[in-house]
């Protein structure tokens, strides 16, 4: 049996500790994520979404701070297992159709075979999903959560304390790092580590759609391993489409 003792108590807030402090880690990480899921709506109406379309715009930086580029996404899912994507670039119309793991790609209205460029499409729509999807994508029976208890996270304007969990896919070589408000449980922000150089993103403002929680805006941050933040990359605005 589990037992918590007075230095217990003085790092951890009286609630934290009634409701996770005599859990094996496991039941820890599984229920911040189920608590996470109920703040942002629930794993039914996530699992039950049908015709949810939004337009992202990503602003993205140079080091120096001058805007770089700008790029306009339309995604839509009918449906929990299928996704479209539309945008424009370098003047040419991509349109890709991905469901149950099969992916389409026209590019400027005729299917492409390349099997290099289908597969860099896949991941677009794949991270967009994964991204969006905050933290619903967490129950993933790829992901691999460790809990690394609470933290003081350094943000733009302020620091805000947080259930850190880290958390890796089967698969893939990049770690990931999730960011739990303590209080509501909704996530603040997340990290992720590719190949060596690290990234803060931030949930500025969220928006509730057809029942769920989602991003409104967001900024992404090159960051230390510490998660302080060093300068911006880029910023993302959503806008929900309704039918």
């Amino acid at each position: 049996m589990c037992k918590v003792g007075i230095n217990a108590l003085i790092l951890f807030t009286a609630t934290f500790m009634l409701t996770f402090g005599c859990l094996p880690s496991h039941l820890v990480e599984s229920d911040l994520v189920n608590a996470s899921i109920k703040a942002h709506g629930g794993y039914e109406a996530y699992l039950n979404l049908k015709d949810f379309n939004y337009l992202k715009t990503t602003l993205t930086s140079r080091t120096e701070g001058a805007l770089q580029d700008t790029l306009l996404q339309a995604i839509s899912l009918p449906r929990l297992d299928e996704t479209y994507l539309q945008y424009h670039k370098d003047n040419l119309n991509y349109e890709t159709h991905q469901y149950r793991g099969t992916t389409e790609l026209l590019k400027e209205g005729l299917y492409i075979k390349d099997s290099l460029l289908i597969a860099e499409h896949r991941r677009i729509v794949d991270g967009a999903n994964f991204v969006f999807f905050q933290p619903f994508k967490l129950k993933d029976r790829k992901a691999q959560l460790r809990y690394q208890g609470v933290i003081d996270l350094p943000l733009a304007e302020h620091t805000t304390q947080v259930h850190h969990l880290k958390v890796a896919f089967e698969g893939s070589s990049d770690t990931w790092h999730f960011f739990l408000d303590t209080e509501d449980h909704r996530v603040v922000a997340n990290a992720v580590d590719h190949n060596g150089k690290m990234s803060l993103i931030t949930n500025d403002s969220m928006q509730w759609h057809q029942g769920l929680l989602v991003h409104k805006s967001r900024t992404s941050y090159l960051s230390n391993e510490d998660f302080e933040i060093i300068r911006p990359q880029a910023t993302y605005e959503y806008e929900m489409i309704s039918q």
